[in-house]
């Protein structure tokens, strides 16, 4: 997704020092943020910390699923948990599964499984019996964020008064790689194995991410962990947030890459040969497909945006609302000029209903499976316009859309949008979106 590039040079800043290293320096690697976002990289060897974005690396954060690292080793200390292979078996009483939960968490789990599927009620259950009074004595001792539980035992880090730092997070899996925490070493041989996302000749990554509602509906992603490359180690936390009108969170397999890319930068790594989770590029995807360059050009109303290379991947996976309308609805009859048939007209979609802004824009699919029900695939409020649909083939749709008011700079009165591209496949329910850098316009008072 994200090529290779020479890092930006650093510059010193005037931060407190993390415990064990001496500087910490800025770096510019901005380009492979299109969130708000930070970055932090540590080689306790080399004596160095570099840093995206200070002042967000600094701020308290909510942890959300990163603290699974702590309250696993909180679990193996109290034992509360025996091992790896400690089990706790579903209770849907107990843990009623709800409408957003992925398939994997509807079963029972061991500490391995729970941690590497992110299992909320599994370690919700393992925090209840570990307890308020040994929970704040860990956390006491392993000096972990503000050490805070409040909010409740079972929620404190999804969703109450737990923050911790990306600065604050590194310096946590430094001391917890180092064998500086107080906990036995049997406990950091489960943790550490638990941990490995992948092991190969060259390196060792280990990790977790988080993710977590917060403020206005936007979501607070995390990926920390670490990385061995030969005989040294990098410890790392990134954090972003996404905007409340995208409506998605990008996944693992994102943020791996989106790490590996900024490691790559940082000449940490070397790039990807060939990337672990490849996505199609919208240059691959339309290559020879007039048709659907002309719709592009033509919808999005302006012929430069369509320099498919500029398109960054956004988001891919599943999108980002679904609901369902059975049988032949008012909305659907009388917007039925607006919809696009797919080649052998067995379904239709439409950016309907055709008044477009407030309070929802919506992407809607027509006849799935022949059902007969309208599907709603995505819907956002303003500031996010739905422009149109075109069909590549019976599977495959793609709709071009606008992020407006893209604040730019009030400093300079100028706002503008970001063109988007959704390439959607029906037979898989995922889609991948594009973005393009802003179209500036003058912000008339």
């Amino acid at each position: 997704m994200l090529a290779a590039a020479n890092a930006t040079p650093l510059n010193p800043v005037n931060a407190e020092p993390m415990r064990g290293i001496d500087r910490i320096d800025t770096v510019d690697v901005g380009r492979h943020f299109v969130v708000r976002g930070t970055f932090v990289v540590s080689n306790p060897q080399g004596n160095w910390t570099k840093v995206y974005n200070m002042e967000r690396a600094a701020e308290p954060m909510i942890p959300a699923s990163t603290f699974k690292i702590p309250n696993t080793i909180i679990a193996l200390e109290t034992g509360v948990a025996s091992g790896a292979d400690f089990t706790l078996p579903f209770d849907s009483v107990a843990s009623p599964p709800q409408p957003w939960w992925p398939e994997s968490w509807r079963r029972s789990h061991t500490l391995r499984s729970a941690f590497q599927n992110s299992v909320v009620w599994f370690y919700q259950e393992l925090a209840r019996r570990i307890g308020p009074r040994r929970m704040e004595e860990y956390l006491r001792r392993l000096d972990y964020g503000n050490q805070s539980i409040g909010g409740g035992i079972d929620r404190f880090w999804l969703d109450g008064d737990l923050r911790i730092s990306a600065l604050q997070q590194v310096d946590f899996l430094r001391r917890f790689y180092s064998g500086e925490l107080p906990v036995s070493g049997s406990t950091v041989d489960i943790v550490k194995d638990i941990m490995i996302l992948e092991d190969s000749a060259g390196h060792r990554l280990s990790g977790k991410t988080g993710t977590a509602s917060i403020e206005e509906d936007n979501t607070l992603g995390w990926f920390v962990g670490s990385i061995a490359v030969g005989d040294s180690a990098y410890y790392f936390a990134l954090n972003f947030t996404s905007y409340n009108h995208v409506k998605w969170t990008p996944p693992q397999a994102w943020r791996v890459e989106l790490v590996w890319d900024i490691l790559t930068d940082l000449h940490v790594v070397p790039a990807r040969v060939e990337k672990h989770h490849p996505e199609p590029g919208i240059d691959s995807i339309l290559a020879g497909n007039d048709r659907a360059a002309r719709f592009l050009i033509d919808t999005l109303g302006d012929s430069s945006l369509i320099g498919y290379s500029s398109f960054v991947l956004v988001r891919s996976g599943p999108l980002g609302k679904h609901s369902y309308v059975v049988g032949d609805t008012p909305e659907f009859a009388e917007g039925l000029d607006y919809w696009t048939f797919c080649p052998d007209s067995s379904m239709a979609a439409t950016t309907g209903p055709p008044e477009r802004g407030d309070p929802d824009n919506q992407i809607c699919l027509w006849n799935r499976g022949g059902t007969g029900s309208i599907e709603i695939l995505e819907s956002c409020g303003t500031p996010c316009v739905y422009l149109g649909v075109h069909w590549l083939d019976n599977h495959r749709l793609i709709f071009a859309w606008r992020q407006e008011r893209y604040a730019v700079g009030t400093t300079t009165h100028m706002f503008g949008h970001r063109a988007m591209i959704t390439v959607y496949d029906l037979d898989r329910d995922s889609g991948f979106t594009y973005q393009s850098a802003p179209v500036l316009r003058p912000m008339y008072r």
